[in-house]
């Protein structure tokens, strides 16, 4: 008499019946779920790496920088004690190296601190005549300049960090004509940090050629590699994005 299959064994031919319990019927395994996560975890994976080189820190532009300290000396120097700040202030700005950005620099940076501060200001490259009262007040720009010194941070294919600083000298002299008032002083400029490799050309003013400087250079073979790496764990990520919403 011909045996009949027991319950919990397979009748197929194909070997079934010999799994472990777990891939029986009624117990199996969801494999396409199972592909699901698998496929989540290879899009979490490969958009954290293609963020690692997307994102970067923001940086201060050189620029705000260089407006920021010379402003804040600026406004120190105009509430210098004795200085009749009520009488009209003629400023005469020049550039002992003949650039003209430095000079359009250090003038629109002054007429924003001298309304500021409620003073009256003029601009001329001639001080008017002692007939008349006022605080004549010469800026001479010795000079404005950006400096790389070098990587602080340079892993391989990784975040890169450079060592930044500005720096300048500016040296201001006020005259209180016809009053018996004088004062020497200076602005000294020497802020260091660390930027972004990748954000040096963000943070840099074509206008103003005191804001850039030679950069330090990352090996060919990495300026190559890393670019293509990124595109292509971006694409990959794309990919098992529409992917997963397909299923």
């Amino acid at each position: 008499m011909k045996e009949k299959p027991h319950p919990t064994r397979c009748a197929s031919h194909i070997g079934i019946c010999d799994l472990p319990p777990v891939f029986r019927r009624g117990e199996t395994l969801n494999l396409r779920d199972g592909f699901k996560k698998t496929k989540h975890v290879l899009l979490i994976s490969a958009i954290l790496i293609a963020s690692a080189g997307i994102v970067h820190s923001q940086s201060r532009p050189n620029l705000e920088i260089f407006d920021k300290a010379i402003s804040e000396r600026i406004e120190e120097i105009l509430y210098m004690p004795d200085l009749r700040r009520e009488n009209q202030f003629i400023f005469r700005i020049r550039s002992l190296r003949n650039y003209e950005d430095e000079v359009k620099f250090v003038t629109s940076v002054v007429k924003k601190t001298a309304d500021k501060v409620k003073i009256r200001a003029s601009f001329s490259k001639e001080i008017a005549s002692a007939d008349t009262i006022y605080n004549a007040v010469w800026i001479d720009i010795n000079e404005l300049g950006t400096r790389y010194p070098g990587f602080a941070s340079n892993k391989f294919l990784g975040e890169k960090f450079v060592n930044r600083n500005l720096f300048g000298s500016i040296r201001v002299e006020i005259s209180a004509v016809p009053e018996f008032y004088s004062n020497r002083d200076s602005i000294n400029i020497n802020y260091i940090d660390e930027v972004d490799y990748n954000e040096i050309e963000n943070i840099e003013s074509v206008d103003y050629k005191f804001t850039y400087a030679k950069v330090p250079k990352v090996s060919t073979f990495e300026e190559l590699i890393f670019p293509a790496a990124i595109i292509a764990v971006t694409a990959l990520a794309a990919v098992l994005f529409f992917t997963i919403r397909s299923k």
